[in-house]
């Protein structure tokens, strides 16, 4: 259906022929949406801005939590009873090193051992519980900061904003999350229909030249896939080609024709404007 949809409209007629006129699309496009639910307090990108992965394009209200991180910072950082309870075990211990001189002299009675043991045990206790809390309190803040992380959008790709569907202060829910509309056009895709007997000599990686635009500009590109797969009604074979976009000069959604390679054959007058890689 596909293919049969694709010959019509570039006018090849019924789905047998091959598709050898295409249009080139972006090499990835993302639908970006929010890992939360919320309110959009403030939009960091504009539709047709170059974009990094990563980068964020959206915050949505963090109010509550920032205020939640404040407190948890404090908790945090602070050292006072960690402090307070190093100083008992301090005095605990050295009282339990006189305790055992007195023990080895003979002056002290079990009561007054027990005693000290049980204080020295209880401050040891007492500083291992401060340093677990302190660890508690450090997980809460980074819990904190991954809740305002998720609570910012991100792009996970690099590319340029092609649309963006939220405005400041709408609200992105469960059911309507996408924000913003990127897509990668540093690299280019096609995609043709070839005769299996075609495709038989392509090969992954492999440079191929294609001309596009309505100037017919030749272009080389990088065979992506060779579909292991021939349609068995019309013996075609699907093929992606790659194009290098770095900077950009080709639009996505123009026409691309592919021409018939030919296997290191000396090239006649009417193919001279296509360019060899290999040759400047």
């Amino acid at each position: 259906m596909a293919l049969a949809c694709l010959g019509s409209l570039y006018g090849l007629g019924t789905a047998a022929a091959q598709v050898k006129t295409s249009v080139t699309e972006p090499y990835e496009q993302s639908r970006i949406a929010a890992v939360e639910q919320g309110v959009i307090q403030k939009i960091e990108i504009h539709e047709g801005q170059r974009i990094e992965a990563g980068q964020v394009l959206a915050l949505m209200d963090q109010g509550v939590l920032k205020q939640a991180r404040v407190l948890a910072e404090i908790r945090a950082k602070s050292q006072s009873r960690i402090n307070s309870a190093k100083a008992e075990l301090k005095l605990r211990s050295s009282q339990r090193g006189n305790m055992d001189s007195l023990i080895n002299k003979g002056h002290a009675n079990p009561f007054e051992v027990d005693q000290v043991l049980s204080q020295y045990e209880k401050a040891v206790a007492e500083y291992r519980g401060a340093v677990e809390q302190q660890q508690e309190n450090k997980a809460e803040l980074a819990r904190i900061d991954a809740e305002l992380g998720r609570r910012s959008v991100r792009s996970p790709i690099a590319g340029v904003v092609t649309e963006i569907h939220k405005r400041h202060g709408e609200y992105l829910s469960a059911n309507d999350p996408v924000f913003a509309t990127v897509v990668q056009l540093d690299r280019l895709r096609v995609r043709f229909y070839l005769d299996a007997d075609e495709t038989e000599r392509l090969k992954k990686g492999q440079t191929v030249t294609l001309y596009v635009g309505k100037g017919q500009e030749p272009v080389s590109g990088t065979v992506e896939f060779v579909s292991p797969v021939v349609e068995p009604k019309t013996s075609l074979a699907r093929v992606n080609v790659i194009i290098d976009n770095t900077q950009l000069k080709i639009r996505s959604g123009i026409t691309c024709r592919w021409e018939k390679q030919k296997d290191n054959a000396p090239h006649h007058q009417a193919s001279t404007r296509v360019h060899h890689p290999h040759h400047p």
